[in-house]
C-alpha cells in the first residue's frame, strides 16, 4: 500500500489547495484510484473480513 503517496497527496490537497495541479488530480482519479481501491479491498478482506463483507451489502 503506497501510504506515503496517499498521505502526501492528502496533505498537498488540504494544505496547498490553491496550488494543486488539477490535471494530476484527474489522472489519479481516473487511472490510479481503481488500483488503490483494489488494494484496500484486499487488505480489508484479509485483516477485517467482517468489515469487508459489510461493504459489499447494498445500503
Amino acid at each position: 500500500m503506497p501510504w506515503r503517496s496517499v498521505t502526501g497527496f492528502r496533505n498537498i490537497a488540504v494544505h496547498t489547495y490553491f496550488d494543486v495541479d488539477w490535471s494530476i488530480v484527474w489522472r489519479i482519479a481516473t487511472t490510479e484510484l481503481r488500483e488503490l481501491h483494489e488494494q484496500l479491498t484486499a487488505l480489508l478482506k484479509a485483516e477485517f473480513p467482517l468489515v469487508a463483507s459489510q461493504l459489499d451489502q447494498p445500503h
